[in-house]
């Protein structure tokens, strides 16, 4: 058995229950879940996992009392070193963004993260349609929080993207104008100077499980430097073309951070105009 602390928002969440499903399941154990009743991905999602409420915290509190092992990952940490570190009957206490602490099971957590059907049926009445009449070009733009996110290891508090960066990836679609471009945001009222440069747009902020399969459901997917954009270019099961932030967050110094959150199958799109 082992234990996976539940930390951060829901992108944050998700690479936690990515990376504790991949490690049950090569050790053949089960895990629970800490911090489970403040998750804000069991409000969304249906877990695959031994787990109800009451059973969960009496086992947490019985496994807390043994001397378990605790894996702890801060963020810089090598990914094959840390894996190493990986075993049964501990206690894993960490952020794991990279798609390396669970490679090679993609099509198996496509599959394991189900979406509550009351919010599949909120998306569908409310954009269903608008799908399925249509060829969909969905833009994460993340402002909020980003905005006194950073540090002076990446270059500042500021790691909102600039509108340099969605100009790139939109120049690099021939073929715009056979798409809706739809833009999900946290921030409407600061959102629309950003994307001044297209004209035809529908700018959405919905609950942000809905925001959510707006960027998963999408045909292309231009993504923010945000976890939670790039589970929704990891889990689509369609074969769509995902644009991403060259260096992630450490695009001011010009350094990928994390080391390893960008996939292979990601086009990697500068965020400045290049000179």
């Amino acid at each position: 058995m082992i234990i996976s602390k539940f930390q951060g928002r829901l992108g944050n969440q998700m690479f936690q229950y990515a990376t504790a499903l991949s490690v049950s399941k090569q050790f053949n154990t089960f895990f629970l879940i800490d911090n489970a009743f403040d998750s804000v991905f069991l409000k969304y999602f249906t877990p695959r996992v031994l787990y109800c409420d009451l059973w969960n915290k009496i086992m947490l509190k019985w496994f807390k009392k043994k001397n378990v092992n605790t894996i702890y990952q801060v963020g810089d940490e090598d990914v094959n070193e840390m894996k190493k570190l990986f075993r049964d009957n501990s206690y894993y206490n960490g952020f794991f963004q990279s798609e390396d602490y669970f490679s090679g099971y993609q099509p198996y957590l496509q599959k394991k993260f189900v979406i509550r059907k009351k919010y599949r049926n909120v998306f569908n009445s409310k954009y269903g349609q608008l799908f399925k009449e249509n060829k969909i070009i969905a833009i994460h733009c993340r402002l909020g929080d980003y905005l006194n996110w950073g540090s002076d290891q990446l270059g500042g508090l500021n790691l909102t993207l600039p509108q340099s960066y969605y100009q790139n990836a939109i120049a690099q679609i021939d073929t715009i104008e056979q798409y809706k471009v739809v833009i999900v945001t946290d921030d409407l009222e600061n959102v629309a100077d950003k994307f001044d440069f297209i004209a035809d747009k529908i700018i959405v902020s919905e609950e942000e499980i809905v925001d959510f399969q707006i960027l998963l459901n999408a045909d292309k997917l231009i993504i923010s430097n945000s976890s939670f954009s790039w589970w929704a270019g990891y889990l689509s099961t369609k074969n769509k073309t995902v644009y991403a932030p060259e260096f992630w967050l450490g695009f001011k110094v010009e350094k990928e951070y994390p080391v390893g959150i960008l996939l292979k199958s990601f086009i990697k799109t500068p965020v400045f105009f290049k000179i």
